[in-house]
């Protein structure tokens, strides 16, 4: 609703690049009024919530996960209808793969012509590092260390994650593990793993995307246990 207001403070706008569920209102006062015809409005997705929120329903009737009573009013709920009705209403709606192109086509009934896939961008702090290692820099040696990034959340696989690493912690002391961007703090990070092993992890709960590629210099094993990803 800010953001109804401020497209509202704003004619001048040509392209209005929303959000997954943030450009509903926009869209359907557009559809409804017919104003703002020279503006074009774009709903993207950074992956697309119904997806997840598929795979996590699944998962909590299987047992692995359980379910808040707050996430099917909100987040399970009002959040997806948003969501969908933003894409539904859109005159473009961008999308990163082509399960998401099929997704939006067959279950929120977007037209085909109006859906665009597109790539995620790269940034150039990770160009450098992609160039210098293709010159033929080689790692540093030393423990393996395995990294993480993400939140420490079922989306990311963060329970998976801690059932097998813990394993390999257990069985291979040489072994160390980082944790990037958890969103939670280190101590409710290390609580998910058995005293014993936490010595050898590194939480670092937030970071600037720059600062990334020098967090993750010590690292040979990326960890993606993702269970949905743009």
């Amino acid at each position: 609703w800010f953001l109804f207001g401020h497209v509202l403070a704003h004619p001048e706008y040509d392209v209005l690049d929303l959000s997954s569920g943030d450009g509903w209102v926009v869209n359907l006062a557009r559809r409804l009024t017919g104003w703002r015809r020279h503006q074009l409005t774009l709903t993207r997705s950074h992956g697309l919530e119904h997806m997840g929120h598929d795979l996590f329903v699944a998962s909590c009737k299987d047992g692995h996960t359980a379910m808040s009573w707050k996430y099917p009013i909100y987040g399970g709920g009002y959040r997806l209808w948003e969501c969908r009705r933003s894409f539904k209403l859109a005159d473009v709606s961008l999308v990163l793969n082509e399960a998401e192109r099929e997704y939006a086509e067959t279950r929120f009934g977007v037209d085909a012509a109006h859906i665009e896939k597109i790539g995620n961008g790269i940034d150039e702090c990770f160009a450098r590092v992609a160039r210098r290692l293709i010159a033929g820099t080689s790692a540093t040696a030393g423990p393996v260390s395995k990294a993480f990034a993400g939140r420490a959340v079922f989306w990311k696989g963060f329970t998976y994650l801690t059932e097998a690493m813990t394993n390999v912690l257990t069985r291979y002391p040489h072994v160390n593990l980082g944790l990037f961007g958890t969103g939670s703090t280190e101590a409710e990070v290390l609580a998910a793993f058995p005293e014993a092993v936490r010595a050898r992890i590194t939480v670092v709960p937030r970071y600037d995307n720059k600062e990334l590629p020098a967090l993750l210099g010590g690292y040979q094993v990326f960890a993606f246990p993702s269970l949905t990803e743009g």
